[in-house]
């Protein structure tokens, strides 16, 4: 034991050591941030003194500039240079279950809610601007919504449920479109392979037990569907266009005309692929797996023109960039004008990433207890422990500088990163 330091006059909940490694920082419930020499333990000047509040979890930022903690209702930031206390999270405390799904629509502050397990199979729709709900919950079906989706423009919600059927409401009115659809290759208690609009709006497609299927969404006109050769079998994009979808059968790439029912097939690997995006300006479908990337030039037939390889598996997202030029999925992102493709290396994302409806994508993840950026690098914001457990079993959704995630007790939490990302 090198020494024994006392000062706080109530439990000290955090420690923190400072970049250099000669300070030790300690949060205490006394309300008060101390700082000692390291090793002598001598009491340097305070910082963030006299926070006050219904406080839980306080985390000091690796920079000492920033602290955060959690209240009943808020993640709060209080900010050195400042000295003062602001607010990075919105929404008032709703109990929900922690098995609900969350879709957002391409653009606006509106996202959805789908409960699987409330008597009502609730549908929710949020303000993610104020976090508050949007008229009351919509009875989807009483056996619970296991996925839902939003249309790109924004117009529709599509859910799953647990009935085995699929059901459309418009997002504006909150009422249901039409009769819901009877899919026998849903499960009763999982969300399906794959659930998804076409860049149009015009057409719905679902994936699940080896089968898929796409409907028009207005006249409910079954458009296509393919019975695989195995479970790993599963449609997972639309092209631009709204006429083709990609998937995998047996570990074989695919391309279907949706309307002429004309394939091309990629030939034979030993991989399962998760998801997929075609190019908005090439003839590219760029397809993942979980160890790395494909990227395949679409002809008479499918040619794999670039493998690349990133680390862990666990990533979300597959997009390209509006002008075609980069690929993103998770905190990655290259540049695929290139040959080979290169890794992006500038310290802000592409612009062309950013308020282009299908080419948006968030670079923000969780990694080791922490909100991190990829563009610029690093970590952002600390994750209390006792929100962990729910970004470990991916109950948290990124949408440009914003993360949507639920605390322990099942109740909605918006974190707003944009105040602590440097500015362009």
């Amino acid at each position: 034991m090198v020494s024994v330091i006392n000062g706080h006059s109530a439990k000290v909940l955090h420690i923190s050591f400072s970049p250099d490694g000669q300070r030790l920082a300690s949060v205490s419930d006394d309300q008060t941030v101390r700082v000692w020499s390291i090793p002598a333990g001598d009491p340097l000047e305070s910082i963030f003194a006299g926070y006050t509040g219904d406080i839980r979890h306080p985390l000091l930022s690796p920079d000492w500039t920033k602290l955060v903690t959690i209240s009943s209702e808020n993640l709060n930031l209080y900010n050195l240079q400042e000295r003062a206390m602001g607010s990075v999270s919105r929404g008032k405390p709703r109990k929900i279950m922690k098995y609900d799904h969350v879709a957002a629509p391409l653009t606006g502050s509106l996202i959805a809610r789908g409960d699987h397990f409330s008597k009502d199979g609730g549908l929710q729709i949020w303000d993610t601007s104020t976090g508050e709900a949007v008229g009351p919950v919509i009875e989807g079906s009483r056996t619970g919504i296991t996925y839902l989706v939003y249309s790109p423009d924004g117009q529709m919600i599509a859910t799953t449920s647990s009935d085995l059927h699929i059901r459309i409401w418009d997002a504006r009115t909150q009422t249901m479109i039409g009769e819901p659809l009877h899919v026998p290759c849903l499960s009763a208690n999982l969300r399906p392979d794959g659930f998804f609009f076409s860049p149009d709006s015009q057409l719905l497609g679902v994936c699940s037990s080896g089968s898929s299927y796409v409907w028009n969404v207005h006249t409910r006109e079954e458009m296509w569907s393919h019975r695989g050769n195995s479970v790993y079998t599963y449609a997972f994009a639309f092209s631009p266009d709204s006429t083709h979808i990609a998937g995998m059968d047996a570990n074989n790439v695919y391309i279907t005309n949706v309307y002429t029912g004309s394939r091309i097939l990629g030939p034979r690997k030993n991989s399962l692929y998760t998801f997929g995006a075609f190019s908005p300006t090439d003839p590219l479908l760029a397809v993942t797996y979980s160890r790395g990337l494909e990227i395949w030039k679409i002809g008479e037939d499918l040619q794999l023109v670039a493998e690349l390889s990133f680390e862990g598996g666990d990533h979300r997202g597959l997009t390209f960039s509006s002008d075609g030029r980069y690929l993103a999925h998770g905190p990655f992102c290259w540049d695929v004008s290139s040959v080979p493709p290169r890794t992006y290396d500038g310290r802000f994302p592409p612009n062309s990433f950013e308020g282009k409806g299908l080419c948006t994508h968030s670079f923000l993840t969780y990694q080791n207890g922490w909100i991190h950026s990829s563009y610029p690098a690093g970590a952002v914001l600390p994750v209390p422990s006792n929100l962990r457990l729910q970004w470990l079993d991916r109950h948290w959704y990124a949408y440009g500088t914003c993360v949507l995630l639920w605390n322990d007790y099942g109740e909605p939490i918006i974190v707003d990163c944009s105040p602590l990302l440097p500015k362009p």
